[in-house]
């Protein structure tokens, strides 16, 4: 599969788009990681990861991984039961 063909469907979670993207781009042979990067981005669903790489563009790959994963523990914990502001 091309990355560039990867999109997050209308109601997938970011976990899911995240995981989905990243699996099909580490079988990828010879992907630049500025490559991947972009096509990860331009798959995203507008929200607050895409906003957040568009004022502050991750330098590397990791970088972008490790960001994801931070909008996707915020976004677990949103959808949890009791939601960020039910926790205290």
């Amino acid at each position: 599969m091309v990355l560039a063909n990867i999109k997050q469907g209308e109601r997938e979670n970011l976990r899911d788009y995240t995981n989905r993207f990243f699996a099909v781009a580490a079988e990828a042979e010879d992907v630049e990681p500025a490559v991947a990067m972009h096509n990860f981005r331009r798959g995203l669903k507008v929200g607050d990861l895409s906003k957040s790489l568009q004022l502050a563009k991750p330098r590397s790959y990791p970088e972008l991984v490790a960001r994801a994963s931070q909008f996707m523990l915020l976004e677990d914990a949103e959808s949890s039961p009791a939601g960020v502001s039910g926790a205290r």
